[in-house]
């Protein structure tokens, strides 16, 4: 399978509202596991509908996001930001 950076980029670089998301990592071992869709992002947490809605710390997990025709893993501290900013962002190590 090959990896389309663009897509990922267009992404992590845009609102995340809407997207299916699963925490794959995090500092609080209790969110390990859970799935929902992104209600709403700040510029640290998510808010994600899963059993109920949650406030997810950005910058302490991993996470997995579920777009239309791709699926790909990112740390949570790459996320971090409105995503006005993030655009402007450049990402090393692709």
């Amino acid at each position: 399978m090959t990896i389309d950076k663009e897509k990922i980029l267009h992404i992590i670089n845009n609102d995340l509202t809407g997207y299916k998301l699963e925490i794959v990592s995090h500092t609080d071992s209790k969110l390990i596991g859970i799935t929902g869709h992104i209600l709403n992002e700040t510029k640290t947490s998510l808010l994600i509908n899963a059993d109920s809605k949650k406030y997810i710390s950005k910058k302490d997990g991993h996470f997995r996001i579920y777009g239309e025709e791709i699926s790909f893993q990112v740390q949570g501290q790459l996320l971090v930001g409105i995503p006005k900013k993030r655009s402007k962002r450049k990402h090393k190590n692709w």
